[in-house]
């Protein structure tokens, strides 16, 4: 019996329904995939998921209380950081360089990737991809550092293959709770 399962979900602007199983089951691959060679420092390898026209950005969320109002305008007061792809070139040719003081000794990280939704969108070559990153960072000291967040992806297919196109990341601190942010989520 192979019935197709429905789920009512709310469906935020862009998105249509969600994505196949087939589909799903690829994004889902290639985010552990992604993630593993983060946590591995292949960042030239990682750079080619990317599309040219990548925009990667992890805004600072404005915070306020359940009884006050929404913002009229942007949520959004600022960034951790706002880079399309030469920028993120240039950071991972940073951080490969051996001359970046706080990565020796290399940091060790782990890029837990869960609560995946593939959906479709409007335009029939991209998805959007929503995800939770647990991500742990130790160096020096025995202490392992955590960082959670979600993400809004877009990833879209050419030649063949999937492609990042958009990632928004929602840090859940409200503020950096590491010494820096020298490296990729």
């Amino acid at each position: 019996m192979n019935k197709s399962v429905q789920h009512d979900h709310p469906q935020l602007p862009g998105e249509t329904e969600p994505s196949s199983e087939s589909v799903y089951l690829i994004l889902l691959r290639q985010l552990n995939y992604e993630a593993r060679l983060l946590d591995e420092l292949r960042h030239k390898e990682w750079l080619e998921l990317l599309s040219e026209d990548v925009a990667y950005w992890a805004p600072l969320a404005a915070r306020r209380l359940r009884n006050e109002k929404a913002p009229a305008a942007d949520p959004y007061s600022g960034f951790y950081f706002n880079d399309r792809k030469p920028h993120l070139q240039m950071r991972a040719t940073r951080l490969d360089s051996g001359m970046v003081w706080c990565e020796d000794p290399v940091n060790h990280v782990r890029h837990l990737v869960s609560n995946v939704e593939v959906f479709d969108t409007d335009d029939s070559d991209e998805v959007k991809v929503y995800s939770v990153v647990d991500l742990h960072r130790s160096r020096l000291d025995s202490k392992s550092k955590r960082i959670t967040y979600g993400r809004v992806d877009v990833w879209r297919q050419a030649d063949c293959q999937w492609l990042l196109t958009r990632r928004r990341i929602d840090f859940d601190h409200n503020g950096t709770i590491d010494s820096n942010l020298n490296l990729f989520f």
